[in-house]
């Protein structure tokens, strides 16, 4: 299969083509920026430095008085989260399942951050509605005073990736 690393010099960012235009040049024109800046860490699945998939991090907060019902009802006014800032796989590679696997590493990723640093949500801002449908499927919400905000609390993803 593929290797799951952090992205690093030697990945080829070129000729990446996950269907969406803005997703395939952030890859080429800032991930290795944005890394180096400290602002996300993006991780690829990679063969021969070839990328197939990648997807990005970062910390992030969300303020309490946004959040619906439950979310909003104790804790301090910034809530420490992490963002899901991208999500990409190739699109020659859709349909087999491969983009749950994908967002599992995500996750899986955030999860463990959460472990060291704390965190009460997992936030992704979905780039159309078929990507706010793939994250809705996996167990995100959206975010009614938010869209295209969707959150998932990191308690909820760790015991989804512990029961799976």
């Amino acid at each position: 299969m593929w290797l799951s690393e952090r992205l690093a010099e030697h990945h080829r960012l070129d000729g990446f083509d996950c269907g969406n235009e803005h997703l395939n040049k952030w890859l080429t024109t800032s991930a290795v920026d944005s890394d180096r800046a400290d602002i996300t860490r993006t991780y690829v699945w990679s063969q021969s430095d070839e990328i197939v998939a990648y997807l990005s991090l970062s910390p992030h907060e969300v303020r309490r008085d946004t959040l619906p019902g439950m979310l909003s009802r104790s804790g301090p006014t910034s809530i420490p989260a992490i963002l899901l800032a991208k999500l990409a796989l190739r699109s020659d590679l859709r349909g087999g399942g491969l983009g749950g696997q994908l967002l599992v590493d995500a996750l899986s990723r955030a999860v463990a951050a959460v472990e060291v640093t704390g965190g009460r949500l997992i936030v992704v801002d979905a780039i159309d509605r078929a990507a706010a449908n793939f994250y809705e499927h996996h167990g995100f919400h959206p975010d009614p005073g938010q869209a295209p905000r969707l959150i998932m609390r990191s308690s909820v993803a760790k015991a989804n990736l512990t029961a799976g």
